[in-house]
């Protein structure tokens, strides 16, 4: 670990902070991600004189990766490089608490360091790092059970029949490694009017957005999703909004309208952002900066009541949100549809995909 000084943000030069990079880390920071966040990191550091890791979007760090940023300060100032880490508290707490030396560190945003904004700006998804990590272990469940010694060759089983059957990899996995629940009879497909065509969870979770918006008179919405590992939702897909608030939607974790409703299962109707309680005060500044004034989340339930996501319409004039009960009832009637064919495809189309997996691989 890196234990000596350094030189105070104000002292940052011009050449340093023209050859800055700033990468965000969204997300849950725990102890099973930390060596993919270090090395996800590297990456990333290439030859940027100043270093900047963005922690203002991360809900949790865990001591583990903690270590993993000061063993990276530490390689990175050995090589005569400025490494800054933007981070609130108490996650700059945590870092001091790691390693005392990183308090001179950290600095509560990006712009405490780069000045005058010219930094190029990546980001990671944790959950993307953690999804690898969940594939990885299918890949070695896959491995062991059949005793398949190149992974390569199971993950192309896995590949194959995730394209086979119009299922992700990422569902697979998740299928794989989980036990199974109770035996009650599968469902039958259910009929989308909405979107009759559609086989794959993208293309019914596309259409329910483009009917909620249809319905509503709204020209922006986003749809999300449950993410099992990281315990939020995860956008899916997004109408109408620039890059800066996607970014944003990516991932959902408390204190906005479209987690009070996953977790409540009730629609949550927000007449004024400005001054909404159920807003938390990042939410509340991404949608006012974005144009958004009023919105309704709708719950995407099944037919036993779990709830699979959330469909969002967003408007830019308070009075344009819709109250009529016509309305509300016709973005309900497509809401329950996609949650009912959501949960036969979680419980028919997946299961049968890792059967066919197992059988793939047992040849």
């Amino acid at each position: 670990m890196y234990h000596g000084e350094i030189r105070p943000p104000a002292e940052c030069s011009a050449n340093a902070a023209a050859s800055a990079h700033v990468v965000s880390l969204r997300g849950a920071l725990d102890a099973s991600v930390a060596p993919m966040v270090g090395t996800a990191l590297w990456g990333k550091a290439a030859s940027a004189r100043l270093f900047v890791v963005d922690l203002t979007r991360a809900s949790l760090l865990s001591a583990a990766t903690a270590r993993v940023l000061s063993d990276l300060a530490g390689q990175l100032l050995g090589q005569a490089r400025q490494v800054w880490f933007a981070a609130p508290e108490p996650l700059a707490g945590i870092l001091s608490r790691v390693n005392r030396a990183l308090t001179s560190l950290v600095v509560p945003t990006v712009s405490d360091v780069v000045v005058d904004g010219r930094f190029s700006h990546s980001h990671i998804d944790v959950r993307w790092l953690r999804n690898r990590a969940h594939i990885a272990s299918a890949i070695e469940v896959l491995r062991l059970r059949h005793g398949i010694a190149d992974e390569k060759a199971a993950f192309a089983l896995l590949r194959t029949s995730s394209q086979r059957n119009n299922v992700t990899v990422r569902a697979l996995a998740h299928e794989l490694l989980s036990p199974h629940h109770g035996t009650a009879p599968p469902p039958t497909r259910p009929v989308l009017e909405f979107a009759p065509h559609a086989v794959t969870t993208s293309e019914v979770l596309a259409a329910l957005l483009d009917t909620v918006l249809q319905v509503t008179n709204a020209g922006r919405g986003d749809v999300q999703t449950l993410d099992i590992p990281e315990d939020g939702l995860s956008l899916e897909h997004q109408r109408g909004f620039q890059e800066t608030f996607a970014d944003h939607l990516l991932h959902v974790q408390g204190n906005s309208a479209a987690d009070s409703a996953w977790r409540t299962g009730q629609r949550v109707v927000v007449g004024d952002v400005a001054t909404s309680p159920v807003l938390g005060a990042e939410d509340r500044r991404a949608l006012l900066e974005a144009g958004v004034v009023a919105l309704h989340s709708t719950p995407v339930v099944t037919p036993d009541g779990t709830c699979l996501g959330v469909v969002t319409d967003h408007h830019a004039d308070r009075s344009a949100l819709p109250h009529a009960r016509g309305v509300l009832r016709a973005v309900d009637e497509v809401a329950s549809a996609a949650g009912a064919w959501l949960d036969w495809h979680r419980r028919v189309v997946v299961p049968a995909a890792v059967a066919e997996l197992h059988g793939l691989a047992g040849r």
